[in-house]
């Protein structure tokens, strides 16, 4: 072997090595912070939010807080309001379309929300099936008209 293509494959062989630590590291720490920011209280990231982005002065610092503070719990309800809605409508969706999907398409549906329940909080909480009907009957609107095929 000549030593131009040992020169290359030890070149070649640093260049794979270091995309894969690369990819590794870049993984590990990208599921540590989603796993750090799902730990802390919404308060806390919503007020840490706010002050990252208006970079209070010193003598503004105290009394911003206090107010953001305020308004945290208001901004908190208003997110769960949200999420526990758009949780509802995705049941009303898996519903409809549970008749079309294959089961392979539903199957990759349901693995996609799973991904996004563990990222976002874990697991969803479990919902009452209900036959032939609407699931929620406390929010009849929720789910949206089914147009009739021919």
């Amino acid at each position: 072997m000549s030593i131009r293509l040992k020169t290359t494959l030890i070149i070649v062989g640093t260049l794979i090595i270091g995309i894969i630590i690369g990819s590794l590291g870049s993984g590990a720490l990208l599921r540590r912070r989603v796993r750090d920011f799902g730990e802390r209280p919404m308060k806390d990231l919503f007020v840490e939010g706010f002050e990252r982005m208006v970079r209070p002065e010193e003598n503004q610092r105290d009394t911003i807080r206090v107010i953001l503070e305020g308004y945290a719990p208001k901004f908190k309800a208003i997110h769960e309001s949200h999420v526990a809605s758009l949780d509802s409508l995705l049941d009303s969706l898996d519903v409809d379309l549970a008749d079309v999907l294959t089961p392979e398409q539903l199957e990759r549906m349901k693995e996609r929300r799973r991904r996004l329940h563990r990222a976002f909080g874990g697991p969803p909480p479990p919902r009452p099936h209900m036959q032939g009907g609407d699931r929620f009957p406390d929010h009849p609107g929720d789910r949206p008209e089914r147009e009739e095929g021919p």
